[in-house]
């Protein structure tokens, strides 16, 4: 049997070919919707014994039932086959029909599905009437990426180009709960982005990234923070941050996520964006460069104490010694007040007797007189060898 279809509507993607009692006979995916070719053996033929029917299918919604074949079972037991005689179709002979879809499907019916070009993805959601609702995008573990704005349409489409940290995601519509498969990402067919920015920082510095530019856009903006390393992106409820981070965060990337909504009649789009990406690069250089500067600070530190404390000890000798030195002169006893020296002339010279009586004497304390001593008497001979610069008249 050879069946050929044409005009097909483009919201159908399956065809089925089955018996009355339900049998499947034929399953295959509408690759041309103006005109598609199928070719039934006699093998199978031989199962259908009263009726065929062609379906088309949207996901897995019927939109349209024709029958191909149909005929009545002869119950007459004594003919050599029980097969229908009114069909030619059901008999084992050949059979072309064309079946024209022009006029099917016309009814709205409600679908979900999302397919993919390229590393563009597009989600599709069409229900009976304007309905409200909210696309969502989630990882297996439950995390969710962003928050799409939610929109009223009967037809709606959520669109955005695949990432990394698109990996092992889901997408679904809430609350209709209509959820897509697994998106897997091939990282290989993700082009390297050459262009990216780098912001470098330390345990100590604030980084400061903002996303406020894109408001002009869209309400829906925040700050997303990827981890490279398990490619799975957190949203930050927040236009921009002002914070410290971690060595951990080494090899991050900040960016800006935010999402917009357009129209086209009957249908209404959610774009999602991902712009202003920031790779993050822990500076252990400047880290070094902070202890070195802490090291010699400490040193010099030490120094200025070490300098203080020897200053100090200083002054305080130099205070002691001076209290010491007026301390004695005030407490010391006057040893010799004054010293008169008497000279006169000898055989030998001149002869200073305060010195002398000092040397021949004994230390013996003697009262003083209130008046003069006789301690020698000098004759006339004296005089004749005294210099005359000194001779007394």
């Amino acid at each position: 049997m050879d069946i050929i279809m044409i005009n097909i509507p483009r919201s159908v993607y399956h065809f089925s070919v089955y018996t009355d009692e339900k049998n499947l006979i034929y399953n295959h995916a509408i690759s041309n919707w103006d005109k598609c070719h199928i070719k039934i053996n006699g093998i199978a033929m031989q199962n259908a014994h009263i009726s065929m029917h062609l379906q088309l299918l949207y996901s897995y919604s019927s939109c349209a039932n024709v029958d191909i074949a149909y005929g009545q079972r002869n119950y007459d037991y004594n003919l050599p086959s029980n097969k229908n005689e009114t069909n030619d179709c059901l008999n084992d002979k050949h059979c072309t029909m064309v079946v024209d879809f022009q006029n099917s499907c016309t009814r709205t019916i409600p679908y979900f599905n999302c397919s993919s070009i390229d590393q563009l993805v597009v989600c599709t959601k069409q229900e009976y009437n304007e309905a409200t609702f909210t696309w969502q995008q989630f990882y297996d573990d439950g995390c969710y990426i962003g928050t799409a704005p939610k929109i009223t349409a009967a037809i709606s489409k959520f669109i955005f180009t695949v990432e990394p940290f698109d990996n092992n995601t889901f997408v679904k519509v809430s609350p209709i709960h209509s959820t897509s498969s697994k998106i897997t990402v091939n990282p290989n067919f993700i082009p390297e982005e050459k262009t990216i920015s780098k912001l470098t920082f330390t345990d100590s510095k604030n980084i400061e990234f903002d996303c406020e530019i894109y408001l002009q856009r869209s309400k829906y903006v925040y700050v997303g923070l990827i981890n490279t390393t398990e490619n799975k992106i957190t949203t930050l409820k927040t236009t921009n941050i002002n914070k410290k981070y971690g060595e951990e965060y080494n090899g991050s990337i900040l960016c800006c996520l935010y999402y917009t909504t357009t129209e086209k009649a009957p249908e209404k789009y959610v774009t999602r964006f991902v712009r202003n990406k920031t790779l993050l690069l822990y500076n252990t250089e400047e880290l070094e460069n902070i202890t070195e500067s802490i090291v010699i600070c400490i040193r010099r530190i030490d120094l200025i104490y070490a300098a203080s404390v020897l200053g100090l000890a200083i002054l305080f000798l130099v205070v002691f010694l001076v209290i010491k030195k007026k301390y004695c002169k005030k407490t010391s006893p006057v040893l010799v007040e004054s010293v008169e020296c008497t000279t006169f002339a000898t055989t030998d010279g001149t002869v200073n007797t305060a010195y002398e009586n000092s040397r021949n004497k004994s230390h013996t304390n003697h009262a003083e007189s209130n008046y003069a001593e006789i301690i020698g008497v000098l004759t006339q001979n004296t005089y004749e060898n005294v210099p005359k610069q000194i001779k007394l008249n």
